[in-house]
């Protein structure tokens, strides 16, 4: 039996979050999803602060409710698509047997 490991390394402006799950595939994928989720809510976030910081009006709760589903939601999207590429990419390099160039193409 295999044992799963994870492990996590922050630094200011660096993470990186490492999860063995004994398959290389869901490895690839998960990386992936990790990764790229923490940017599309970022990204998200700083969109909806814009728009509230540009809003005439007082700022409330509901505001605040909407920025944080909205980054989880676009969070979420994003960490999605990523994982799914990765995996694809990761999957399309094993049937090849090699890494180059040409899947990066495409």
């Amino acid at each position: 039996m295999m044992t799963k490991k994870s492990s996590v390394k922050a630094l200011p402006n660096y993470m990186e979050v490492f999860m063995d799950t004994g398959n290389l595939a869901l490895n690839s994928t998960l990386d992936g999803v990790l990764k790229i989720s923490g940017v599309g809510a970022a990204h998200a976030a700083t969109q909806e602060t814009y728009s509230l910081m540009r809003k005439v009006t007082s700022t409330g709760r509901r505001d605040i409710e909407k920025i944080v589903v909205k980054a989880g939601k676009e969070g979420l999207q994003w960490g999605m698509v990523a994982g799914m590429y990765a995996g694809f990419a990761y999957g399309i390099e094993k049937a090849r047997g090699k890494q180059d160039w040409l899947l990066e193409a495409h």
